[in-house]
């Protein structure tokens, strides 16, 4: 099962990747034209729409996004997105599960393994799990709602360890659209490469403490 999952998801992106490349003359044609308020609010809240629904991968809309809008506001735009939609499933989950549901969603596969590592300090743990692709981005919102944290650390551990990943894609679709290179391409996921390598290192160290 846990296979499949992976090889449904790995298809998504390759489509939703092809479907980019194959429009990509349209897709720039749009992006380089005026738009009034309102167009871009709605493309805020179709951004949301797919950050809720985890059959869509968001990174995809995010590089969309930051092509449109550009680095910095593309960067803003995708934060605020994602930590809206993450805070919008955590209310909905804290607020709607039966004491029933939450108890089988902490079963789940995913979310039992962070719980092992978030009594002690809930913050670190849910900015590993976002920093880090391990678990699911939907496992440790049913986590973070199923528990008691308050949602002030997960917000902000969602937004902090959401920021590097965030980045790194709104400037892949800013350079992408703009026909850049293999080696700016490598100069932009080089950098996150490396961060993620280090956040790791300290997510092992972390897991070592917390087990003393």
């Amino acid at each position: 099962m846990a296979l499949l999952k992976k090889i449904w998801l790995f298809t998504v992106y390759a489509i939703a990747a092809w479907l980019l490349i194959i429009n990509r003359k349209p897709l720039i044609g749009w992006m380089e034209s005026e738009s009034y308020w309102q167009q871009n609010i709605l493309i805020v809240l179709i951004g949301l729409i797919i950050a809720i629904v985890p059959a869509i991968p968001y990174g995809l809309m995010a590089a969309v996004l930051g092509a449109k809008f550009g680095p910095v506001t593309g960067t803003i735009l995708n934060v605020f997105i994602s930590a809206g939609a993450a805070m919008i499933l955590f209310l909905l989950i804290r607020h709607t599960f039966s004491a029933e549901g939450r108890a089988r969603a902490a079963k789940m596969k995913g979310i039992r393994y962070l719980t092992d590592y978030t009594e002690r300090n809930a913050f670190f743990s849910i900015f590993f799990a976002r920093t880090i692709p391990i678990v699911p981005a939907q496992a440790v919102n049913i986590f973070a709602a199923v528990t008691q944290i308050s949602w002030v650390p997960y917000l902000l551990a969602t937004v902090l360890g959401k920021i590097p990943f965030i980045v790194m894609v709104t400037l892949l679709g800013d350079r992408f659209f703009q026909n850049a290179d293999l080696g700016q391409m490598m100069i932009i996921t080089g950098p996150y490469g490396i961060f993620i390598m280090l956040v790791f290192a300290g997510y092992r160290f972390f897991q070592k403490y917390q087990s003393r």
